[in-house]
């Protein structure tokens, strides 16, 4: 179908050619297109009008994972305002948001019925972007990229797109953001001015507990931990960190060995930290039946001291603005080398069952190409949802409205980092230095290595559902590890662990030797 619009399009173009060199007129432009302004009186903004290049009208549907927000589709009309006026593409964009809860299911089940949507958000962690792309979920995006995204391509590192090949094809758009992050703990601020507790003097996680007991002593309503499923926002490892691939599979650089996971010597002391907590009364008893996936919501109810931090930038000013009070933080590690799990995040990809996945590569080029399309859908419409502090510094402030009716902070899902305004706690200088480190951070020997499940999808799916069971009680800290561990080790091997690792090897060595590497 794709060919077959180009070819019309071609002819469609052709002919409004011919008749325009009749008439002395100019030739049309191929969309996409740059925006085109016309004259305007004096002391005014010039209106942008888009020239007409004889596209029909498509609306391309969007899937994103966020809580509801009340006025989604208030900031969808002005989206497609702006298409209207600054682009060339005819397309409306026909934005899905799906809750957390059900967005991994809910986007697997279209798939396979084969219902027709478009764009969808993928991710290492949610809608997984590996098995999409191993089953054959996803549209090839190369040729789309070279026709219809070249202000993607632009701004996107060759780096980065080798980490969304599949079989030597491109599979998604990356969502470039700071991949080299700071981990370490985030603070209630108001709670660490109250008690005089010196977070800066922590270097370990152990320097932490004396200030969890005393919230614990002395703050009844609150929890003092919520726990995260981030092992080095705690445990920095020493020398070459591990890569994890898939189904448990960890990576070791300093000789090419695969291990499983949950016999990693950080995680595994993470995890007896977590359960010596849990026991002390630092985590919640109902931790473990806590969505995980919601995680950023339980931090915003203001209910926990203090978090896991998987995104310092500076003392506390992101976190405070990500979490709605204010905090404080501190780093103890810098994540290195940059790996393709880290890359696949988050990223944009086009299902095989898209009839118009050229349209799908327009609108996607156009959010990308166009800041305030761009902010506008993170942040909503300006003088509603939020108003310019410094326009010239793209400083802007969130209003009253914008905290209650749209809290959609999802930029890592729609475009670059790079494009997105800044605003309290997150300026755009704070938003360079972390996307400078991707430059100054190695990349991992495994850069642009994907694991294709396909082959033992009946083994994965068995370990994954292992997973599912029991990760959630380790990771909580309500197991205790010396206990389970072993039990949970011998079920992921009698699942086809063992299988699924030599396969994994399998597949590394022909990448290796096919890259050179």
């Amino acid at each position: 179908m794709f060919k077959s619009f180009k070819a019309l399009l071609a002819l469609v173009l052709a002919l409004t050619l011919l008749m325009a060199g009749c008439a002395g007129g100019a030739s049309p432009t191929q969309a996409p297109v740059a925006p085109v302004q016309t004259q305007a009186p004096a002391g005014q903004d010039p209106a942008p009008q888009a020239p007409d290049t004889g596209l029909p009208p498509a609306k391309v549907s969007w899937y994103v994972v966020n809580s509801i927000q009340p006025d989604t589709q208030q900031v969808v009309d002005k989206v497609n305002e702006l298409l209207a006026a600054k682009t060339s593409i005819n397309t409306t964009l026909d934005f899905q948001v799906i809750d957390w809860g059900t967005y991994g299911d809910k986007m697997s089940l279209m798939v396979q019925s084969g219902e027709p949507f478009d764009l969808m958000y993928a991710s290492s962690w949610i809608n997984l972007f590996n098995v999409l792309a191993g089953n054959g979920s996803l549209q090839p995006l190369d040729d789309l990229l070279s026709s219809y995204g070249q202000d993607i391509t632009r701004q996107v590192d060759q780096r980065f797109f080798d980490s969304m090949k599949f079989n030597g094809k491109i599979y998604g758009v990356p969502n470039v953001q700071g991949y080299a992050q700071r981990k370490g703990l985030t603070f209630k601020a108001d709670l660490v001015d109250k008690y005089g507790f010196d977070y800066k003097s922590i270097k370990s996680v152990a320097d932490v507990e004396p200030y969890l007991q005393t919230i614990l002593e002395n703050e009844p309503e609150l929890v003092p931990f919520l726990p995260g499923t981030d092992v080095f926002s705690m445990y920095p490892p020493t020398g070459n960190p591990p890569e994890g691939l898939a189904y448990a599979i960890n990576y070791y650089p300093e000789d090419s060995s695969l291990k499983l996971q949950y016999e990693d010597e950080s995680y595994v002391k993470y995890l007896q930290k977590l359960h010596d907590w849990y026991q002390k009364g630092f985590i919640a008893k109902d931790a473990a039946s806590t969505d995980k996936q919601n995680w950023g919501d339980q931090i915003r109810t203001g209910l926990y001291a203090v978090v896991p931090n998987f995104a310092y930038v500076n003392d506390g000013l992101k976190s405070t603005a990500d979490y709605g009070f204010r905090c404080y933080d501190i780093a103890l590690y810098t994540q290195s080398p940059i790996r393709t799990a880290m890359v696949q995040v988050g990223e944009s990809v086009i299902s095989t069952t898209s009839k118009q996945p050229d349209r799908a590569m327009m609108l996607l080029n156009a959010v990308w190409a166009d800041k305030e399309i761009f902010n506008t859908l993170c942040f909503g419409i300006e003088g509603v949802h939020w108003n310019w502090k410094d326009k010239d510094a793209e400083l802007i402030e969130i209003t009253d409205k914008g905290n209650s009716g749209y809290t959609a902070y999802i930029n890592y899902q729609l475009g670059s980092t790079m494009n997105i305004y800044g605003k309290e706690g997150q300026t755009r200088e704070d938003i360079e230095a972390d996307l400078a480190l991707n430059d100054n951070v190695p990349a991992s020997a495994l850069m642009g290595f994907t694991y294709d499940s396909e082959v033992m999808k009946n083994e994965g799916a068995a370990i994954t559902s292992i997973q599912s069971e029991v990760a959630p009680l380790l990771d909580s800290g309500t197991y205790d590890p010396d206990v389970e561990l072993p039990k949970f080790k011998q079920r992921l091997i009698d699942a086809g662990w063992e299988a699924v690792k030599d396969d994994c090897k399998r597949q590394i060595d022909e990448w290796k030797a096919a890259n050179g590497k």
